[in-house]
C-alpha cells in the first residue's frame, strides 16, 4: 500500500516553496518540471500541464498539476502516475494536503503481477488507509475476469486492524460468494483456491462437488468440502492447507487435509470384494511435507476410506496420488556424511493388506571414497517392527497359508549391509568396478512360523562398462539433422551371493521383490526381498545406445534410442537355463513433431511377448498433439488396449481434447472422454465434458460434467 513515500513526495515538494514564504520557486530548485507553467491568486498557485516531480526515487506524472505554494496543498490529475521505484499507482486524479497528513486519489489501479487492485476512491492519513469500491483481479482487470469486490476495507495502523464491509467475489460478472464483514489483525491479500466439479452418473445421478478454501492466517487456508449427489445425498468435511513458502524456496512447510463424510442413500451394490457398500461412508486424504529448523527432512501421508470405491465416486482426481489406504510418516536428517531416518505405516482399515511398521529405524552411509585411492564404502543398518494380520483382501485361509499365524503375526527385523568398491579407468572407453560386501537379516519370529531365524548372503562381483563414440558430418534440411553423433555403452554387472540359496520362508509384501515390468535390483545392498532372494549368481548384460544432432537452439537433440537388457540367474527364480526375460526399448524421433517409442519385454525361451507398449506421438508445437498406444500385458491380469487420444488448441480461449480405449479381449470400448476447456477472463478454466467408463456398477454410464479450476487467486 502507498504511503510513506508519497508522503515524502509531498513534503519534498511543498516545503521548501513554504519555508522561503515565496510566490516562485527558489533559484536552482525547480521541483515541478513541465509546459505553460502559470502563477495565479498573486503568485501563490502555480499550475503546470504534463507535469513531472521528483524526489529522490519517487516521482509523480500528471498531465496537470497545481499547487498552493502557501499551504503546500497538490492537485494532480490527467493520467496520474505514481511510482515510488517498487510499484506504480494509476489514477485520474490526486490530492495532497500536508497539514492534514492526508492524501485522497480517485479511480485508483494498483498492484503487481499476478494480484492487481482497483478503487474508486484510495485515502491515506497518516499511517492509516480507507478504500472504497475495491476491486482485486488476478492477472489483469477484465470484465469476465474472477476478482472480489469490496465496499469498504479500512486499516487502521494504531490498532493493526484490517475491516472490511460487504465482500463479494464474481466470476464472468455473477456473484458466486458473499462476506457481509470481515476483520483481522494486519494487512493481508484475500486468496481462495476453489474446485469445482458438476455433472452426472448413472449410480449418483447429479453432482455438484465443491472444495473452497479461504486464506484464515498468514500461512493457513481453511474451508468446506461441499458435495450434493442426486441419488448419493450430501457430503460435508473440511479442507486445510498450510503452506509457509515451500513450494517457492524448497524450505518449510506444505500440508494439505481433505475429507468428507456422506449418508449414502442410493442402495450401492458390493464392493470389489463382494462386500455390500453401507450407509455410512468416508474418505480423509493428507499430505505434509516440510524441513525443521535442524535440517530434518519430514514426509508422510494419510489416506482413508469407508469401502474402495469411496474416493473414486467423490474425488477421483485424488485417485493417482492416494496409493493404498495407510498412514505414514517419516523424517529424515544428515549426520557427518550419512543420513538417520525414522518412520512408521500403520493400517487404516480392515480391508487392505497392509504390513504396519510400528516403527522402522534405518541409518545410511552412502558410497563415499577412503582419502584419493579410489576406494568407496556403503552401508546401513536398519530396525523394523512389522505386523500383519488377516483382512478382506488377505482372508484367514489365504492368510494362514502364507505366515503360517492364525492371528496377527508380528516380527522385528534387524536388516544391515556393508559393501566396498573400487573403480579402476582401465581406458578411456572402459571402466572396471569389483565390489564386495555381505548383508545380515535377522527375524526374531522368523517367517511362516519358522522362529527366530537370520540369513547371511555374502556378495562378490564387478560393473563393466564401455564407451564407443563415433561422429559424421551429415546434414538433411527437411529432417532438420546437422551432424550425427552415436555413443553405445555396454555393460556387464556380475554379482556372486553365497548364503543366498537358505530358504527362510515367504516374506510380507513390504519385504518383497514387487517389480513386474521393470528390472529388479540386481546389488545385494538394494534389493527389498533380501530375506528371500535365491539367487546366488547374477548377471545383467546389456547396452545403451543414443543418436544425437546438433540443436538448433544449441546443444543437441536425440533422434534414436535403443536399449537392450537381459539377465543370467543362477537361482529358482528363473527357468533351468537361467535366463531372464529380453528387455528392449526404441524410441526415435526423426524429427520434431514426431516421435514412435516401442517397449517390450520377451520371454527367455521365445515367443509372444509378455509385456509390449507401442506408441506414436504427432504435435504442432502448441497447437495440437495426437497419440496413439497399443498396451499388451500377458501375465498376472492378461491385457490388450488400444488408447487414443487428441488435443487441439482452437484459440487462445478454447481447448479440445479427446480419448478412446478399447479392450480387445472384451471387443467393446470400455472408454471414451470428450472434453472442451475454456478460459475466462485469464482468470477461470472451465471444462465441459462427456464420459464414459466401464465400470460393473453403472452399465451404461454416459455422463457430463462441467468443472471450474481458479488460477491461484
Amino acid at each position: 500500500m502507498p504511503g510513506n513515500r508519497l508522503w515524502s513526495l509531498v513534503t519534498a515538494l511543498a516545503a521548501p516553496l513554504v519555508a522561503h514564504g515565496q510566490a516562485t520557486p527558489p533559484a536552482g530548485a525547480p521541483l515541478i518540471e513541465g509546459d505553460d507553467p502559470v502563477y495565479s491568486q498573486n503568485g501563490r498557485v502555480l499550475t503546470v500541464k504534463n507535469a513531472v516531480v521528483r524526489s529522490g526515487t519517487t516521482s509523480l506524472w500528471a498531465k496537470s498539476v497545481r499547487a498552493d505554494l502557501a499551504n503546500g496543498v497538490i492537485h494532480a490529475e490527467g493520467n496520474v502516475v505514481y511510482s515510488s521505484g517498487e510499484y506504480r499507482i494509476f489514477s485520474q486524479s490526486i490530492d495532497i494536503d500536508r497539514r492534514k497528513d492526508l492524501i485522497v486519489a480517485r479511480n485508483v489501479r494498483f498492484g503487481r503481477a499476478p494480484v492487481h487492485f482497483t478503487a474508486d476512491e484510495l485515502t491515506i492519513r497518516g499511517q492509516d488507509r480507507s478504500m472504497r469500491g475495491l476491486r482485486a483481479w488476478f492477472n489483469e482487470p477484465h470484465p469476465d475476469g474472477m476478482h472480489l469486490s469490496v465496499q469498504e476495507l479500512d486499516y487502521v495502523a494504531k490498532t493493526d486492524r484490517l475491516s472490511l464491509r460487504s465482500a463479494t467475489g464474481f466470476v464472468a460478472g455473477a456473484p458466486f460468494a458473499h462476506l457481509p464483514a470481515y476483520s483481522q489483525k494486519g494487512y493481508r491479500e484475500f486468496p481462495y483456491d476453489i474446485y469445482i466439479r458438476t455433472g452426472n452418473t448413472d449410480v449418483q445421478g447429479m453432482f455438484v462437488r465443491s472444495t473452497v478454501m479461504a486464506k484464515q492466517a498468514e500461512n493457513l487456508w481453511a474451508g468446506p468440502v461441499l458435495d450434493y449427489y442426486g441419488e448419493s445425498g450430501l457430503m460435508v468435511g473440511p479442507a486445510l492447507r498450510y503452506d509457509n513458502g515451500r513450494t517457492r524456496t524448497g524450505k518449510g512447510w506444505l500440508a494439505e487435509i481433505e475429507g468428507g463424510f456422506m449418508d449414502e442413500k442410493s442402495g450401492l451394490p458390493a464392493d470389489y470384494y463382494g462386500r455390500p457398500i453401507g450407509s455410512d461412508r468416508h474418505f480423509f486424504y493428507g499430505d505434509v511435507a516440510g524441513r525443521t529448523e535442524g535440517g530434518v527432512d519430514v514426509a508422510g501421508q494419510l489416506y482413508a476410506q469407508s469401502d474402495p470405491l469411496m474416493l473414486r465416486d467423490v474425488r477421483p482426481h485424488l485417485v493417482n496420488r492416494s496409493g493404498r489406504p495407510r498412514a505414514n510418516l517419516e523424517a529424515t536428517g544428515q549426520f557427518e556424511s550419512g543420513y538417520a531416518s525414522a518412520g512408521f505405516v500403520a493400517k487404516v482399515d480392515d480391508y487392505q493388506d497392509v504390513v504396519q511398521k510400528l516403527p522402522e529405524l534405518r541409518l545410511d552411509m552412502p558410497t563415499s571414497a577412503f582419502g584419493r585411492d579410489g576406494l568407496q564404502s556403503r552401508s546401513f543398518l536398519t530396525f523394523a517392527y512389522l505386523t500383519e494380520r488377516p483382512s478382506t483382501e488377505l482372508p484367514l485361509p489365504a492368510y494362514q497359508q502364507q505366515t503360517l499365524h492364525n492371528g496377527s503375526w508380528s516380527s522385528a527385523r534387524v536388516d544391515g549391509y556393508y559393501g566396498l568398491a573400487y573403480p579402476i579407468q582401465v581406458q578411456d572407453w572402459l571402466t572396471f568396478r569389483p565390489v564386495a560386501g555381505a548383508r545380515l537379516t535377522s527375524w526374531s519370529d522368523g517367517l511362516n512360523g519358522s522362529g527366530p531365524s537370520s540369513k547371511a548372503i555374502g556378495q562378490a562381483g564387478f560393473d563393466l562398462e564401455g564407451l564407443v563414440t563415433g561422429q559424421w558430418e551429415a546434414r538433411s534440411e527437411g529432417w532438420k539433422v546437422d551432424g550425427l553423433r552415436h555413443s553405445m555403452r555396454p555393460f556387464i554387472h556380475y554379482r556372486a551371493m553365497p548364503g543366498a540359496d537358505q530358504k527362510l520362508g515367504t516374506a510380507p509384501p513390504a519385504e518383497r521383490a514387487v517389480a513386474v515390468n521393470i528390472l529388479e535390483e540386481l546389488d545385494l545392498a538394494d534389493r527389498l526381498d533380501a530375506a528371500t532372494t535365491r539367487d546366488t549368481q547374477s548377471m545383467r548384460m546389456g547396452v545403451r545406445n543414443t543418436l544425437a544432432t546438433r540443436s538448433e537452439n544449441g546443444g543437441s537433440r536425440d533422434l534414436l534410442r535403443a536399449d537392450f537388457f537381459t539377465d543370467w540367474r543362477d537361482g529358482p527364480t528363473e527357468q533351468e537355463d537361467g535366463r531372464g526375460d529380453f528387455h528392449a526399448r526404441l524410441l526415435w524421433t526423426p524429427i520434431d513433431w514426431l516421435a514412435l517409442d516401442s517397449a517390450q519385454r520377451l520371454p527367455n525361451g521365445g515367443g509372444a511377448p509378455l509385456e509390449s507398449i507401442q506408441s506414436v506421438r504427432v504435435k504442432s508445437g502448441d497447437l495440437w498433439s495426437a497419440e496413439v498406444n497399443w498396451i499388451e500385458f500377458n501375465r498376472l491380469n492378461p491385457t490388450k488396449q488400444l488408447a487414443a487420444n487428441a488435443t487441439v488448441r482452437l484459440n487462445s480461449v478454447f481447448i479440445l481434447s479427446g480419448t478412446s480405449l478399447y479392450d480387445v479381449r472384451s471387443g467393446r470400448n470400455i472408454g471414451q472422454w470428450l472434453r472442451l476447456q475454456q478460459s475466462v477472463g485469464n482468470t477461470w478454466m472451465i471444462e465441459y465434458g462427456l464420459e464414459r467408463f466401464l465400470d460393473p456398477r453403472e452399465p451404461r454410464n454416459l455422463g457430463f460434467y462441467m468443472e471450474f479450476r481458479l488460477f491461484r487467486f
